[in-house]
């Protein structure tokens, strides 16, 4: 087995064999934390998560794509109420934290618009969210925009073990 080791530059594509790879900046309290655009052939997957807003920079990354995976990370109110210390409530909010439900369901209902249809939603926490609050904020969202939630293939990766298997057509 041999290790390939790469020096990332954002915004400059690099390729494992026939699969293109482009690093875009996110906004996360982290070194140089990044989202993928990835490309074979002409299918194209963006993968987003740890980013505490979506600028136009990312949103014109996940613009286009066949597969969007975005993070959703918190309920505003499960975190408002939750456990968890102020300090890092206020953090989790921050530009430079996570991604609530409704900025998601957000960015995904402008994405719908323009036509993309494939989405999973990632990196829900472990305690200020839940499939059955996203998919509430997802409805509710939708309906705002009169976007159809039955034409929309939607996915939300499982906190706790590995999910099926998805083709990128």
């Amino acid at each position: 087995m041999s290790v390939i080791f790469l020096k990332l530059h954002i915004g400059q594509p690099f390729k494992i064999k026939d699969i293109e790879i482009t690093p875009f900046e996110v906004s996360h309290d982290a070194v140089m934390p990044c989202g993928y655009r990835i490309k074979s052939g002409s299918t194209t997957l963006t993968y987003a998560t740890d980013l505490g807003y979506v600028s136009d920079d990312v949103y014109e990354n996940l613009n286009y794509s066949d597969f969007v995976i975005l993070e959703s990370n918190y309920d505003n109110s499960m975190l408002e109420y939750g456990k968890y210390p102020y300090p890092l409530k206020r953090r989790i909010k921050s530009a430079t934290g996570h991604l609530s439900n409704d900025e998601s369901a957000s960015t995904i209902a402008k994405l719908a618009k323009k036509g993309e249809t494939r989405f999973m939603f990632a990196h829900l926490s472990e305690n200020n969210n839940d499939k059955n609050m996203l998919l509430s904020t997802l409805n509710d969202t939708f309906t705002q925009n009169d976007i159809d939630i039955n034409l929309l293939d939607l996915n939300i990766a499982n906190k706790n073990f590995v999910n099926e298997e998805f083709c990128i057509c």
